[in-house]
């Protein structure tokens, strides 16, 4: 909703705010707007600050970055768009009055915070059904309108994992046991490593994914920068390119004061809760605990869901699981998922579900009871034995058999004869021509 601004026997400007920018076009001799722009609108200590801008037609004629409340600032401002205004030829003849170009300014800076806060005035909420949120994947690490941190040691594996979900996401395909819900333009923000670097684990993990190699993913070459450097780049980019995910590494290049102070994590918080589509940050930890998020504790309350990222290495193989340690409105996820990615070289060749038992450090995490155990390794290797489940996860025959049983009467399982064996395979699961269901290991 614009704002309507007399301005004294002139023409009334609109004032509007776009995205953190609030703008006003002020029609002038010779029927060229001319544009008030105030950029990286913000309340500061000693009051409100912004970048302004007084552009006729496609032409900047002055700008700068100050403290919008203070008369002498905009004065010198307006003067000096004005002098450049009458010293070119083409805008000397329609050059608007000096004193008009001021009031004007003075009008627009009076009104940038009320236009910039409008969109926060409360209004009734009305009622809406369903569920607290809505996932973007399954499992819900990545909600609508949310913000995940990815948090681990250095070198465990969060920039890759973070890679391969932004390439996931944005081309809406697996990865592993995650699955997208459906495609989302993706911004990846590169704070931490040269481009070449990143251009070359994208191909590779495209590769991994089974995806063109050649598959291009938006992002920010922005390696040396901080996030505070890039907030408008990134909100240009969610406007102009339909950004729907922004992917940042990492939180340590914020640039907004250290994140042990509770105020400077605020303020990166509300940076990118402010960009108004999902992020997920990798934030590292501190050296001798790594349960919990570097810095202040109101990083971990700003963000709607933290992941633990879990490593352990086997050959050529890292084991990555992905546990959910804080979450708004999802429910407790302790059948975490385990991605194993697998090299040759020291170059990533694929990612896929980690097997059961492949990576027993990262299960013991995990904490799951054996029925959820039974489901997970017949949804990843199929239909099988109840000795052969029993050797794989490492509890006696019986045990196993008794937990069969009463999978069966909850309708999760069925059993059939496969020559002199039974197999158990998921209801779901396809039944061969030649099998014969049967009602369990003991009576067939």
């Amino acid at each position: 909703m614009p704002y309507a601004a007399a301005t004294s026997g002139r023409p009334e400007m609109d004032i509007y705010r776009i995205g953190r920018a609030v703008l006003a076009e002020i029609p002038v001799n010779g029927g060229v707007p001319l544009r008030l722009l105030a950029t990286n609108v913000r309340r500061e200590r000693t009051g409100i600050h912004a970048t302004l801008h007084i552009v006729l037609g496609d032409h900047e004629l002055a700008w700068t970055t100050c403290n919008v409340e203070r008369d002498e600032e905009r004065g010198r401002l307006a003067r000096k768009a004005h002098r450049i205004l009458k010293s070119a030829p083409d805008t000397a003849k329609d050059c608007p009055a000096e004193q008009d170009l001021i009031r004007w300014l003075d009008e627009f800076c009076r009104q940038v915070w009320p236009v910039y806060t409008e969109a926060l005035t409360p209004i009734p909420l009305v009622p809406e059904p369903g569920p607290p949120y809505n996932p973007l994947l399954d499992p819900p690490l990545i909600i609508e309108e949310g913000g995940t941190i990815l948090y681990g040691p250095p070198g465990r594996g969060k920039s890759y994992t973070a890679l391969a979900l932004a390439v996931a996401a944005d081309a809406g395909v697996p990865l592993g046991p995650i699955r997208p819900v459906r495609p989302l333009r993706t911004l990846y923000v590169n704070l931490e490593r040269p481009t070449i670097s990143m251009a070359r684990r994208l191909y590779a993990v495209n590769v991994a994914l089974e995806l063109p190699p050649d598959r291009p993913l938006l992002m920010t070459p922005a390696r040396g920068h901080t996030l505070h450097d890039l907030l408008s780049a990134i909100e240009h980019a969610v406007s102009s390119e339909g950004v729907e995910l922004v992917v940042v590494d990492s939180l340590s290049r914020a640039g907004m004061g250290s994140l042990v102070e509770d105020a400077s994590a605020n303020r990166v918080m509300d940076a990118l809760n402010s960009l108004h589509v999902p992020w997920v940050a990798i934030a590292h930890t501190p050296r001798a605990d790594a349960t919990h998020v570097f810095g202040s504790i109101m990083l971990d309350a700003a963000a709607d869901i933290c992941v633990q990222v879990i490593t352990q290495r086997q050959d050529r193989s890292l084991g990555v699981g992905l546990k959910v340690t804080k979450a708004n409105d999802i429910p407790p996820l302790p059948r975490f998922p385990i991605l194993c990615y697998e090299f040759d070289g020291g170059v990533l060749v694929s990612i896929r579900r980690a097997a059961p038992r492949e990576f027993p450090e990262i299960e013991a995490e995990r904490q799951l009871p054996l029925p959820d155990l039974i489901v997970e390794t017949i949804l990843d290797q199929g239909p099988m034995t109840a000795a052969h489940l029993a050797e794989l996860l490492g509890y006696s025959r019986s045990h196993v058999v008794n937990t069969l049983s009463a999978l069966q009467a909850k309708g999760a399982v069925t059993a059939y004869r496969s020559g002199k064996e039974v197999l158990y395979a998921l209801r779901q699961d396809t039944l061969p021509l030649d099998g014969e269901e049967g009602e369990g290991e003991d009576e067939l």
